[in-house]
């Protein structure tokens, strides 16, 4: 009996070793960030996550860039005006030969406008502003997929946020019943009742529930560190939500099956949208690459005047056209080359677009049984907790009338706490399942999560 009572205060002893160890290494990244709680909301954290998410202004500036890509092009489909005025003041002495030599006084005054415009060059002008018109749609797509991901993003940190949460105060709690075992050990122990090897127990639960709690202490702060980084706030930001209760919201329509869900993301996912477009501008390339082969038609204007004054020019107005014919630079090879690596890219674009496509169904079914099934069991922890709580209720009953031993109370309070912390990781995983789905179907919107349709089942 000496050498188990022997083992279990050496057990004791390494286990509030351990906690201590891990407590001295997390304790001040914690505390720092527990000082002065800065409680948001999923409206504050979608909104600021939209507002100053770092890799969606990269996007935004993206699409800046691709709108003004197609302006450049557009531009080359525009007349080129050239306007020129010179005057020039001729004094001095011109030498016609060594024998005859004479004076310069004058003035010379020149003005021109010249019109140039390129009215056919093949198409290649034309399927060039259409591609990048294209590729200026796509880049509009890919900020709608980095919004959506954004908003998915914060729909998941702010679930774990609370999740974690939650789960750090039912930590505590187990804190709190431990210390309270303990402290009943201890009186039966006093009073007679009780024995050495319950007290021992006892706080050997304690150590073990205090390095629980540091533990999920240390995950929160993790949760916190990733939604400061997410809304690109200042990263020991201690931020906590507004709610200490992870609850079941509702985004997704039950009514629809997958498949009404696969066609609806056919025409709303925006990854499948910019991998069509991608595919549309690469195709006009390829139409544009064809125009090398074809004549060239240019039509110019000229209003020319010369004269000493620009007051006194005479007019000498011009207009014509020029139709050329080039059948390609290195005897066409070029051309070719440009031809044959344009249908190549084309090819790439159409599989990519049929990948992307693939994908993303698969992608969506994948959700669509990761939301059911998340669904489900969530009434399975849900009863599993009602089960737990019911029996530590008569296993705390039992253990104050002696009836029962304290092994078996600590046994029913872990239950308990499991059954509880599943039922939190159920809801929250059935939410980002939830979230998950709505992304894969592309119509993310902040007024559906967080407007008449954000329902919250309690």
């Amino acid at each position: 009996m000496n050498f188990k009572l022997l083992n279990l205060r050496i057990f004791q002893v390494v286990l509030i070793l351990c906690f201590f160890t891990v407590n001295s290494a997390i304790a001040s990244e914690f505390d720092m960030a527990n000082a002065d709680k800065e409680v948001i909301g999923l409206t504050y954290i979608l909104e600021r996550s939209i507002e100053r998410n770092l890799e969606l202004i990269i996007k935004d500036l993206d699409t800046d860039t691709a709108k003004w890509d197609f302006i450049e092009e557009f531009s080359n489909a525009l007349p080129d005006i050239k306007l020129t005025a010179t005057k020039q003041d001729l004094d001095g002495t011109f030498f016609l030969n060594p024998q005859f030599q004479g004076n310069i006084d004058t003035t010379q005054a020149n003005f021109t406008l010249g019109i140039s415009y390129r009215a056919f060059n093949g198409g290649q002008t034309t399927f060039a502003i259409m591609a990048d018109n294209y590729f200026r749609k796509a880049a509009k797509e890919d900020y709608r997929r980095q919004y959506n991901q954004v908003v998915f993003d914060s729909i998941k940190l702010f679930n774990n946020l609370i999740q974690n949460q939650s789960a750090l105060i039912s930590k505590s709690k187990t804190v709190d019943e431990a210390t309270l075992n303990l402290k009943l050990a201890e009186d039966k122990l006093e009073v007679g009742e009780g024995t050495l090897y319950e007290v021992l127990l006892a706080k050997s639960r304690l150590a073990i529930t205090k390095q629980d709690l540091m533990d999920q202490k240390a995950r929160l702060r993790v949760v916190q560190i990733d939604l400061a980084r997410h809304l690109n706030l200042p990263l020991d930001s201690p931020l906590f939500a507004d709610k200490d209760r992870l609850n079941n919201f509702h985004i997704i329509n039950d009514d629809l099956s997958p498949e009404n869900l696969i066609e609806i993301s056919y025409e709303n996912n925006p990854e499948i949208k910019m991998a069509l477009d991608q595919k549309k501008a690469i195709l006009r390339q390829e139409l544009a690459s064809y125009g090398r082969f074809l004549p060239a038609l240019d039509l110019y204007a000229n209003i020319a005047a010369n004269g000493t004054e620009f007051d006194d020019l005479n007019q000498l107005n011009t207009i014509g056209f020029q139709l050329s014919y080039e059948f390609g630079e290195n005897s066409g090879l070029s051309s070719v080359s440009s031809i044959r690596k344009a249908k190549i890219e084309t090819k790439k674009a159409k599989i990519r677009l049929e990948d992307t496509t693939k994908e993303i169904e698969a992608r969506l079914r994948r959700s669509y049984v990761e939301y059911k099934r998340t669904e489900a069991n969530i009434d399975t922890a849900k009863a599993s907790l009602d089960a737990a709580n019911e029996a530590l209720k008569l296993s705390k009953l039992r253990y104050e009338n002696g009836r029962e031993i304290l092994k078996d109370l600590i046994d029913n309070e872990s239950k308990q706490s499991i059954a509880e912390i599943s039922l939190i990781d159920s809801i929250a995983l059935h939410n980002i399942a939830q979230a998950n789905l709505a992304f894969d179907l592309g119509n993310f919107s902040v007024e559906n999560i967080v407007g008449t349709n954000f329902k919250e089942s309690h």
